[in-house]
């Protein structure tokens, strides 16, 4: 009898690991391939890529609502007739092994194709069973022997994809940052020339590095760790205008030093109500669910636009610190944010605090026509401490000059306590996959106190070229009028020009996380004084994702 026990082998490895990749191929067995590997077990030459380790309780196919079990007779299966090619070996199987499996709705589904779970469900119970007998029929060898000959390749191929596998997860459980931390970085390597303009006009490589640490600790919220370090400082021209800062500057100039910039914790409270709290580095942009046009604000990551002023809307610069926001989602096209921020709520000083220094509050809607199409509308109130006025998203907290608008708007507000009431508009409309244009409008009227009244305006219109040349490149053109002081009643000699600015870039892909940016900015007018010279950039960047 010895020459008709066949040796039991199994290559084990770990399915939990196996489960959460990607495997196209494995979804493509059908009931016939199901059979084969299941009878390869019995071969003593034939080693099936079996799954080792598998637990009682398996996680159900997210496609399917059957649940699996056993099934002492083959006859018990409605979808499985005496005709069919496979009905002698299920027959068999329940017999002489009692190890066939079906659905409790009574059927086998021998068409449907087998998914990880079933699989390793259906494999352990043939496994167990026919390790506690550990032989098989005499009956039986030839029928093992034609389905070992006729899958050999199906089965050689399949285990060398599970072997490959294998490689995969233990490569990345290698190179793992943290199973519980995610780690997402950009580097921005950027060439810039003052090719027009009165002031610094060195050619500079500048670079920024930004790091991002996620932790969920109930899939639905997210605490947040940003750090940043750069040399990014802003050149020096047209009496300090902030109108030529770019992205990789924002934030950018750390002094050789690592900097937390960022410390956030949003999570969903009940369906559709969502909660954002800052403890470092919250702006009026968080409570978006989304951004209004995607294909240029990326949160000043340095993929997109040179400018910030290109980004968005400026009125969403003014403020920030620490705080929360509120996100509704009405249904699926409309939803509403609100949010408060203090810039020094962690100064206990006399006039400083939560609520006694520099504050704003915001509300935000925001409307999704379509698929294609979004707008919303936006208003602040906020209270500027002496000296805090600025379009900054509080970077005066960091140390960080104004990253937007002329130095006019800028300063001559910040000499005094100043209440702003600011009003802003946003679209964006996709035309076609290859063609959208956005814009926005802003207005601020500003109360120094004791001093006047101004008036702030910006606005912009933009193109954006998706996939220009190739999937993942994008060409971009913006014009507009970055913040302007077009009115002070405090000072009557104020230059109220309009600063116009137009931008003009182009992103290429080169890999998946490799990206070359190259474009121009002109200013016009700028720091509102048409007797300034104009003021034309040209940018190299090189962004780096990990």
């Amino acid at each position: 009898m010895e020459k008709n026990r066949a040796t039991l082998s199994v290559k084990l490895v770990n399915f939990h690991q196996l489960k959460n990749l990607p495997l196209p191929w494995w979804r493509s067995v059908n009931n016939l391939f199901r059979l084969a590997v299941l009878f390869s077990c019995f071969g003593g030459t034939i080693a099936s890529p079996t799954f080792g380790e598998i637990l009682p309780s398996l996680p159900e196919d997210e496609e399917s609502t059957l649940e699996i079990k056993p099934i002492p007779a083959v006859s018990q299966l409605r979808d499985v007739l005496p005709t069919d090619w496979a009905y002698s070996a299920l027959e068999n199987l329940a017999k002489n092994y009692q190890c066939l499996v079906g659905f409790d709705d009574s059927t086998y589904l021998g068409q449907k194709n087998l998914s990880r779970a079933e699989f390793a469900v259906m494999l352990n119970v043939c496994l167990e069973k026919i390790t506690k007998t550990s032989q098989v029929e005499v009956k039986d060898i030839p029928t093992v022997e034609q389905l070992r000959q006729e899958f050999t390749l199906d089965l050689a191929l399949l285990r060398g994809k599970t072997d490959a596998i294998q490689a995969r997860v233990q490569d990345l459980e290698a190179t793992e940052f943290s199973d519980t931390v995610k780690l997402k970085g950009l580097v921005n390597f950027a060439v810039t020339d003052v090719l027009v303009g009165e002031g610094e006009e060195q050619i500079v490589w500048q670079q920024r590095v930004r790091l991002d640490l996620d932790r969920s600790f109930m899939g639905k919220d997210r605490l947040r760790l940003r750090l940043m370090a750069g040399n990014g400082s802003i050149p020096q021209l047209a009496d300090g205008t902030s109108e030529v800062v770019q992205t990789q500057q924002f934030f950018g100039d750390t002094s050789k030093q690592l900097k937390i910039t960022n410390l956030t914790y949003s999570l969903e409270i009940v369906e559709r109500l969502y909660l954002t709290t800052a403890a470092i580095g919250g702006l009026h942009s968080d409570y978006n669910l989304a951004p209004i046009n995607p294909f240029l604000d990326d949160g000043n990551e340095g993929t997109t636009t040179l400018s910030v002023f290109g980004q968005k809307n400026a009125i969403e610069s003014l403020g920030g610190g620490t705080g929360l926001g509120l996100i509704y989602q009405y249904n699926d096209s409309l939803s509403i944010g609100v949010g408060y921020y203090a810039a020094e709520a962690f100064d206990a000083t006399e006039g400083k605090g939560l609520f006694n220094g520099t504050q704003t509050t915001g509300v935000k809607v925001r409307w999704q026509a379509n698929e294609d199409l979004t707008v919303s509308l936006n208003y602040q109130h906020g209270y500027f401490s002496k000296g805090d006025f600025a379009f900054d998203s509080n970077g005066k907290v960091f140390g960080f000059a104004p990253n937007l608008g002329t130095a006019v708007a800028n300063n001559t507000l910040a000499q005094f306590p100043t209440i702003a009431n600011s009003y802003g508009g946003e679209f964006f409309w996709r035309v076609n996959p290859h063609f959208g244009v956005g814009g926005w409008l802003g207005y601020t009227q500003a109360e120094a106190i004791d001093r006047g009244d101004g008036e702030i305006w910006n606005y912009a219109i933009s193109l954006v070229f998706p996939d220009l040349g190739k999937e993942g490149n994008l060409g971009g053109i913006i014009f507009g009028a970055q913040p302007y002081l077009a009115s002070f009643t405090g000072d009557s000699s104020l230059n109220n020009d309009t600063p116009f600015h137009l931008e003009m870039f182009y992103r290429y892909q080169l890999l998946n996380n490799i990206s070359v940016t190259s474009g121009l900015t002109w200013q016009l007018a700028p720091n509102q004084n048409a007797d300034n010279a104009d003021i034309l950039m040209g940018t190299v960047r090189v962004n780096f994702g990990f």
